[in-house]
């Protein structure tokens, strides 16, 4: 199995944001993102040290889970778990993509 297949797997697993995962396993909250963007390659040592991470932590459950994001071919499909959103959060979403489909209409096309 791939590394990275084992950290989405863990991320599913656990619950943990990305940038939680890269500040915990290798002090880098950017990591998983400038793995996907190719700025960084990872090494022996740094694979192994992943490894042994996740290993240590398999068992781990985050006590608040981020929300997942689906992808969509306007890149705006957000699935809101209701449990971990409070009233303020949704409004704020709301106003978010408003402000979206005001100023980038192409991305906002249904």
């Amino acid at each position: 199995m791939s590394l990275r297949t084992e950290i989405q797997n863990f991320l599913r697993r656990s619950g943990m944001s990305p940038t939680a995962f890269g500040q915990a396993a290798l002090g880098d909250p950017c990591f998983l993102g400038k793995l996907s963007r190719g700025e960084i390659r990872v090494g022996p040592a740094r694979r192994a040290t992943i490894r042994i991470w996740l290993n240590n932590n398999r068992d781990l459950k985050v006590a608040n889970p981020q929300r997942s994001f689906e992808p969509s071919g306007t890149g705006l499909n957000v699935a809101l778990n209701g449990d971990l959103w409070d009233r303020d959060a949704m409004i704020a979403s709301a106003m978010l993509l408003d402000a979206l489909k005001l100023h980038h209409p192409e991305r906002c096309a249904a």
